[in-house]
């Protein structure tokens, strides 16, 4: 029996040992350590341990304010009294930090008032640690301190921060959001208003929603408009039960949010406007839970939408960053075209296997932008012959990561012009134009870079131009380091400048995007066509000992589009967008703009003659000085508006005559121009004027700071 305790007494006192440890363990958590105690010598609260917080009451002003959290499940914290409902964690968290930092100022002398009717009474319970405390009157020093006792002890001084946090009513814990659900926790909105309604359904993945009266998908950037609203329904201040019954007797709106996990349904009502608070309405949270709060008036701008408005006019509800893939098939050619992302970049599935260039992979991400932004006029559902009689293409996006697929398929053209579309999610037959209908289908050249030519003409010298556009033709030719002009035939001084912006548009030009492999006679080119045409210098050698063979560049455009003009290059069949910007610069009249500009200090005078009366100025006096030219101008640069004489409207049967005499010559030399009417060219405020020898009207600037609405101010 000996050998039998002695084998077992080192476990035995293990076992004593643990339990012994235990014990203590125990009794030091329902009591404050001495550690604790030095540790937090300065502090209000001589111990704190934050995972064992369970309980918190604050009394004053007739208020019991009481804060629980339940040390098991998720541990949040919930207000039950003076009425029971969530609170706001962020705010509940400052208040606790408040408490566990607070320091001790001073310890207190002699007798204090205030605590026979305490400001504030309150507990807090940590396990088997309580505090009872309470707050007595304001102490002389510092601003905001006060005496506070606890647990019966001297009372001491405390500072202005727990002073105020300890005088908090219920209203500085409650949580702002009004709204009892997120967007994603709904299988089911309603709101009811008293001018507009509408209802949406989840279906299918997270993002998406319907229509239930027309089982028609929602747009996804219009929904969000919504739950923005949603987003910004949170109390600026919350007002009474009476208060909020008076201002939802009749509501403006009535929301009603079902959950899609069987909790009860969300009621609000948004009534008028909050009490001293013109801003804000009332919105009430009658179910699950009931509160009340002003809400700024702008949500009712985003709940009051018709379901005519959320319905999606988009061909896909994927957003281009979420498309991963997309696959485009031609069902009377089988082409196809089969892209996916790679890295930072895009790689071709089909019609080849291949990693693409930078400028490919441009080129596919503005495929899919395309795609994502496409939309059209929705006209039904599953409409009979809809389709044309027939599919012409497939349309296949993926977002491969939370395995989403998308497929919308291609008709034959609508008698009412464009083409027909039906996304296959909802069954949604959509018109599209045909320069939407033709981003749908296969083409050689979708993935052809931006850049006009592989080989760079930036820096090449031009031997010569030719343009044409809108009847005037222009011929450049270059004798040196000067350019001679001809304008319908007619030698006319050359605007060097304008002429070398043109080339360097040329050989910087890009494309928005291509757009078809070939021209198939509704992009405009047989209209009128623009077009500009650069023969290059070559460089060295042509490999038989002479001069290498020069190179012609142009371009040609047809008929303008939303976001820029239709072109196509020289000798290549291809219809590519041009941006906007692009056509002004090479097609414009290069004529001189500079016959205006002289030296402002060369100028003896400026004479107005208007209906027969001459006025002499004098541009170097006080009141006359930068009438015409300031100090730091050199001149008036213009812009031509047309070759040939003058059209009736512009003025000039009726203009003012304008003449710069100059120092030069011996004082005989002189500038003269004609102005006529004011105009508007570009959004700018322009002023039409003509030079003689130059067979065209020009404009110039005419704002309220220019030189020329300053001088025809002038009687």
């Amino acid at each position: 029996m000996t050998g039998k305790l002695g084998k077992h007494a080192t476990s035995l006192v293990l076992v004593l040992a643990a339990c012994g440890l235990g014990v203590y363990a125990w009794r030091d958590r329902a009591t404050v350590s001495v550690d604790e105690r030095a540790r937090r010598e300065r502090n209000v609260f001589p111990a704190w341990r934050r995972e064992d917080l369970s309980r918190i009451t604050l009394s004053h002003d007739k208020e019991e304010v009481v804060l629980v959290r339940a040390l098991a499940g998720d541990g949040m914290w919930r207000m039950t009294a003076p009425r029971d409902g969530e609170v706001d964690a962020a705010l509940v968290d400052r208040f606790l930090s408040t408490l566990e930092f607070a320091t001790i100022l001073r310890k207190s002398s002699g007798p204090v008032p205030g605590f026979d009717s305490p400001r504030a009474r309150g507990t807090i319970e940590m396990g088997a640690v309580k505090y009872e405390f309470a707050l007595g009157s304001a102490a002389s020093t510092p601003e905001g301190a006060a005496y506070f006792r606890m647990n019966g002890d001297s009372p001491v001084v405390i500072g202005k921060e727990l002073a105020v946090d300890l005088m908090k009513g219920a209203d500085a814990f409650r949580t702002r959001t009004l709204v009892p659900y997120l967007s994603l926790a709904l299988a089911r909105l309603e709101v009811r208003g008293r001018v507009t309604s509408f209802a949406v359904e989840r279906k299918g993945n997270e993002r998406g929603f319907v229509l239930p009266s027309r089982s028609l998908r929602v747009s996804r950037e219009r929904l969000d408009k919504v739950w923005r609203a949603f987003a910004e329904m949170r109390a600026e201040a919350f007002v009474s039960d009476a208060d909020a019954d008076a201002a939802t007797k009749d509501p403006v709106l009535s929301i009603t949010m079902t959950p899609k996990d069987g909790r009860p349904n969300g009621e609000l009502l948004v009534g008028g406007a909050c009490p001293g608070q013109p801003n804000d309405v009332v919105v009430v949270q009658r179910a699950p839970t009931k509160t009340a709060g002003c809400a700024p008036k702008g949500i009712l701008e985003g709940l009051s939408v018709t379901e005519g408005w959320l319905l999606d006019t988009r061909l896909f509800a994927l957003r281009d960053d979420e498309i991963e893939q997309a696959r485009l098939e031609s069902s009377p050619t089988g082409a196809v075209l089969d892209v996916a992302r790679k890295g930072t970049g895009f790689r071709e599935l089909a019609p080849e296997q291949r990693d693409l260039s930078e400028g490919e992979s441009d080129a596919a991400s503005t495929l899919i932008k395309d795609l994502a932004r496409a939309e059209g006029e929705v006209i039904g559902r599953d409409a009979s012959n809809a389709l044309g009689h027939g599919i012409t293409g497939r349309v296949t996006v993926t977002h491969a990561e939370a395995g989403e697929e998308e497929v919308i398929e291609v008709g034959l053209a609508a008698d009412e012009g464009g083409f027909f579309v039906r996304r296959r999610a909802d069954g949604a037959v959509i018109r599209v134009s045909a320069e939407t209908a033709r981003k749908l289908l296969p083409r050689a050249n979708a993935l052809r870079p931006r850049a006009l030519f592989s080989e760079p003409l930036a820096g090449k010298p031009v031997r010569a131009i030719e343009t044409r556009c809108r009847g005037l033709a222009q011929r450049v030719s270059r004798d040196g380091d000067a350019f001679r002009l001809e304008v319908d035939g007619a030698p006319l001084a050359a605007d060097s400048g304008m002429i070398l912006d043109a080339i360097d548009a040329l050989s910087r030009a890009r494309a928005d995007a291509w757009v078809a492999d070939a021209d198939d006679g509704t992009f405009g080119f047989d209209l009128d066509p623009c077009f500009f045409r650069a023969t290059f210098a070559g460089s060295g050698s042509d490999g038989g000992g002479g001069a290498a063979a020069t190179r012609t560049a142009g371009v040609t455009f047809g008929a303008d589009t939303i976001t820029g003009t239709y072109a196509r290059l020289d000798g290549d069949r291809a219809v590519f967008v041009a941006p906007q910007g692009l056509r002004a610069p090479l097609t414009s009249p290069f004529i001189d703009r500079h016959r205006l500009v002289v030296d402002p200090y060369s100028l003896l005078g400026i004479d107005v003659t208007r209906k027969g009366v001459r006025r002499t100025l004098d541009p170097h006096a006080k009141d006359d000085a930068g009438i015409l030219l300031g100090e730091d101008a050199a001149g008036i640069l213009t812009e031509t508006v047309h070759m040939g004489p003058p059209r009736r409207g512009e003025g000039f049967e009726d203009a003012v005559e304008i003449v710069l005499r100059l120092a030069s010559d011996g004082g005989k030399a002189s500038i003269r121009f004609s102005l006529g009417v004011a105009v508007q060219r570009g959004g700018r405020p322009m002023r039409l004027l003509r030079i003689p020898g130059v067979d065209a009207t020009l404009a110039a600037p005419a704002g309220p700071d220019d030189a020329l609405a300053r001088l025809l101010g002038r009687p």
